[in-house]
């Protein structure tokens, strides 16, 4: 198999896995806020405990609810 052959193989499977590795960080991104969600739901809205629970400080907890955009709700007092 020559080099320039070997390349062209490379090249036509990083395309997909580039899609692969986005849909995991997705994925990834989702499944942490339903995670925090569902702490802060068990905490009623509790941030403190929400992060105590979740192994991280409060600050961070902060943090990544601004980042998800968790907004306050009927059912969780943020």
């Amino acid at each position: 198999m020559t080099e320039g052959n070997s390349f062209s193989q490379i090249k036509t499977t990083a395309e997909p896995l580039n899609n692969i590795l986005e849909k995991a960080k997705q994925d990834s991104f989702e499944k942490e806020k339903a995670l925090i969600m569902k702490v802060l739901q068990g905490t009623e809205g509790n941030k403190t405990k929400a992060a105590k629970r979740l192994g991280i400080h409060r600050t961070t907890l902060y943090q990544k609810i601004k980042k998800f955009g968790i907004m306050q709700s009927k059912h969780i007092r943020l």
